[in-house]
């Protein structure tokens, strides 16, 4: 039997004691006049009132629920939760992460058996930073003068390779252009970056051995089937390429991507041919854009899994090979 105060449990009668001294005071008297019945009664009754006061208060100190309340907080705690908005990023920002950004065209091929993902930035745009997700990848130079004024530097990106392993982006290269020389760059994803590697997961730039990395990513062991492509009426081949189609600013733009297995060797126009390519090298994409009569050509190929373009205009119906910056130049008006 547990025995109570007016506020708090003090004692068990397991215990072989009673602590309360007040009741022990009024249990040895009463034990001392037994004749005394109404001292009993009234310690007895006296004590069932406490052992009920007790209960009843340690009951109101506890919260109980209204069954009939409990629903409506739990809707009006719900319906008050902040909706997280979309990821924006600034205007001069890709996210890789992101394959529906309208500001550039995202294409699966396969670089000599290693799956691959193409972003073509959309002429017009001035790219200066490239993200995967929250990691920072790339960061342009900004713009500033040289010797005599004259401008030394104002990187942009324009094009960049996501190459994969089992669907994620392993190794990246991202195509930077600036006043002096177009060139590109690689970045690996490490566990460990920074100083000793105290930096944290993240994109590390990765400068010799792109190409034994790029190679590693390889699927199968198959030399890759060579094509011809004629791009004097385009159209899909299910088995080989995947053609697509875009129209933007009264440029239509074709992008012929091959699908595994299969590598472009030459590349025709009809029965016109414009370009083969070297031993050793095959392409992987064409893109090709039309306005009127003007047609430019790029082509992205490999050899020995470092990547390399050639740069096509056709011009009074003859096609002729001209440098990247004059093809960007050009693509840009």
């Amino acid at each position: 039997m547990v025995v109570y105060s007016s506020s708090f449990c003090i004692g068990s009668a397991s215990q072989g004691r009673i602590k309360d001294k007040w009741l022990y005071q009024k249990f040895k008297l009463l034990l001392t006049d037994f004749g005394s019945m109404r001292v009993f009664v009234i310690l007895f009754l006296l004590y069932i009132l406490r052992e009920s006061t007790c209960k009843d208060s340690q009951t109101s100190q506890r919260t109980v629920p209204d069954p009939q309340k409990a629903p409506n907080i739990q809707e009006n705690t719900s319906a008050k939760q902040p909706l997280v908005a979309p990821k924006q990023v600034d205007k001069d920002t890709i996210d890789l992460e992101d394959v529906t950004d309208p500001r550039y065209s995202v294409l699966d091929v396969d670089i000599a058996g290693a799956p691959a993902r193409v972003y073509i930035v959309n002429p017009g745009e001035s790219i200066k930073k490239v993200i995967y997700g929250k990691k920072d990848l790339w960061k342009g130079m900004p713009a500033f003068s040289g010797a005599q004024g004259v401008q030394a530097y104002d990187e942009k990106c324009f094009y960049c390779i996501t190459f994969l392993k089992n669907g994620k982006p392993n190794l990246v290269m991202v195509k930077v252009d600036d006043i002096s020389r177009p060139h590109r760059q690689y970045f690996k994803y490490k566990s460990k970056t920074g100083c000793f590697g105290r930096g944290g997961p993240g994109w590390k730039k990765s400068t010799f051995n792109y190409v034994d990395e790029t190679s590693a990513l390889k699927v199968g062991s198959d030399t890759p089937n060579k094509l011809t492509l004629d791009i004097s009426s385009p159209k899909e081949d299910d088995e080989k390429y995947k053609l697509v189609k875009e129209d933007r600013d009264g440029v239509t733009t074709h992008f012929f991507a091959t699908k595994q297995g299969y590598s472009i060797e030459k590349v025709v126009d009809g029965g016109k041919e414009i370009c083969v390519l070297d031993e050793g090298s095959t392409s992987f994409l064409c893109t090709v854009y039309s306005k009127g009569s003007s047609k430019l050509l790029r082509v992205d190929a490999e050899k020995g899994y470092a990547i390399i373009f050639g740069w096509y205009e056709k011009y009074s119906g003859t096609w002729t090979d001209i440098k990247e910056r004059e093809f960007h130049d050009k693509l840009g008006k």
